[in-house]
């Protein structure tokens, strides 16, 4: 068993990334397209369809993570990431690294291991917010210690993405 805060905390850090990831794509659709063109992976006639169900996915993902269905929510999340995962690691040995990800973070950012790998932690980590949780009801410091823990996760977050486009960047420019 786990202490609810910490499940809590996951849910709702995975509510920001999946909601910002979802509202990113909804913005500019036509580059979420062609993202997953650049991939190829799927046939061009289930292109857009495919970006509409990624972001529903995620608009779903990111509404249930703080109800009851969470649970859902959070194998819905982990497929999603692992799809992501597979989808990096098979263009990673294609040799393709100058795709864009289309990941949440700095566009043209391009594919590495070390962005599989982050997916891989994200995947593990959403999986701990399955795990039961102890019956102990929640303080108003727990209240606090969720939106720290979320700030923090969040800045955590766009941090690494930045560090991970700035060497890439630096490769490339290098090159």
């Amino acid at each position: 068993m786990v202490d609810p805060v910490i499940s809590l905390s996951i849910r709702c850090a995975f509510v920001l990334l999946f909601a910002a990831a979802a509202i990113k794509k909804i913005r500019n659709p036509s580059l979420f397209v062609f993202q997953l063109e650049q991939y190829q992976l799927l046939p061009d006639k289930w292109l857009r369809i495919s970006a509409v169900s990624i972001v529903l996915i995620e608009l779903g993902v990111a509404t249930l993570m703080v109800t009851p269905l969470f649970f859902h929510a959070v194998l819905l999340g982990v497929l999603l990431l692992g799809v992501y995962l597979g989808a990096m690691l098979v263009n990673l040995l294609r040799d393709r690294a100058w795709i864009d990800c289309g990941c949440l973070g700095t566009e043209g950012e391009g594919l590495s291991y070390w962005l599989a790998f982050r997916n891989l932690i994200l995947l593990t980590v959403l999986l701990v917010a399955v795990i039961p949780v102890t019956g102990r009801p929640l303080l108003w410091l727990d209240y606090w210690t969720i939106v720290s823990v979320v700030i923090a996760t969040s800045t955590g977050y766009l941090g690494l993405n930045t560090l991970l486009a700035a060497n890439l960047r630096s490769k490339t420019w290098w090159a």
